[in-house]
């Protein structure tokens, strides 16, 4: 009597067994490894700008086709700049323009030409001039020169890479970047976006207050 539970476990043992045998195996389902393509940064940045061509600069890298009437425009604002010609750097851009220096946020966004015309004194470039002739010195050679920029033809959008040079030499944190938009009726820039290095920018800021103390003594 004491072996019969153990006979009825075998016994169900076995027809477990001869049960699951007859069953048809099921596969276990096969996962397929799917590796997924990393792009870095700067591959997914080029992928972005696909449709800008870079265009000449001052650093070389010249255009086949020549500058278009959009890169014409920059490359003679900058000239006007550089040599200090307020007027001349304001007349490039369109009456309802729209400047934005985003190291300093809302405090230099302008939306006129006039407005322009107001901020525009209290660049670096046009600072040092100033206080030149204010303190009777001669003033450094101060210019911004483009090292590559690159045009959306479709959008008329110009980006431009820059930097500051005094007397003929590269400025230590002295670079930047602009996106400019061109009016397509009028040929001039409508936008201009600024992003500088800290350090540069913040030169004339200190400056602006320096001419404006000379000025009240």
């Amino acid at each position: 009597a004491a072996a019969k539970p153990s006979c009825i476990f075998v016994a169900g043992a076995l027809a477990l067994a001869a049960a699951g045998a007859s069953r048809p195996r099921v596969q276990p389902p096969r996962w397929r490894c799917v590796q997924r393509q990393r792009t870095s940064h700067r591959q997914r940045r080029r992928a972005s700008m696909h449709q800008f061509r870079p265009v000449e600069t001052e650093a070389g890298s010249a255009s086949d086709s020549g500058p278009s009437a959009s890169q014409a425009i920059v490359e003679l604002m900058y000239r006007q700049f550089n040599t200090g010609n307020l007027n001349g750097t304001v007349g490039c851009f369109t009456e309802d323009c729209l400047y934005e220096d985003l190291l300093f946020g809302s405090s230099a966004v302008v939306k006129t030409r006039e407005a322009f015309r107001e901020l525009l004194p209290e660049h670096p470039v046009f600072m040092m001039r100033t206080l030149a002739e204010t303190m009777k010195f001669q003033p450094p050679k101060i210019a911004i020169l483009a090292d590559a920029m690159s045009e959306d033809p479709n959008n008329l959008k110009i980006i431009v890479e820059w930097h500051v040079e005094v007397n003929g030499q590269p400025l230590e944190a002295g670079r930047g970047i602009s996106v400019m938009t061109i009016c397509p009726r009028t040929g001039l820039i409508k936008r201009a976006v600024d992003i500088a290095e800290a350090p540069w920018r913040i030169v004339g800021a200190v400056m602006v207050h320096c001419i404006r103390g000379v000025h009240l003594a």
